[in-house]
């Protein structure tokens, strides 16, 4: 089973969220942002999609540097 994460990082904040689908990460990223720009009274367009990062990761799983090194039930 996998989770998925969504980040982005700004010049003063690092934003993440999680999801169990890439869409569920995202939605609630970009929900937070916009939070995120209602207490700070940012420009709607303050950053930009592009910049968004989602990816998944397993559950049981240890990564090293991004890479996988164990898998639970192996």
């Amino acid at each position: 089973m996998n989770i998925w994460r969504a980040e982005y990082e700004s010049r003063n904040f690092s934003f993440c969220a999680y999801g169990l689908s890439h869409k569920e990460a995202l939605d609630a990223l970009y929900m937070g942002l916009d939070v995120h720009r209602e207490q700070y009274e940012l420009d709607a367009d303050w950053y930009e999609k592009g910049d968004v990062y989602c990816e998944a990761y397993g559950l049981g799983v240890t990564y090293r540097d991004d890479s996988i090194i164990y898998e639970s039930g192996e």
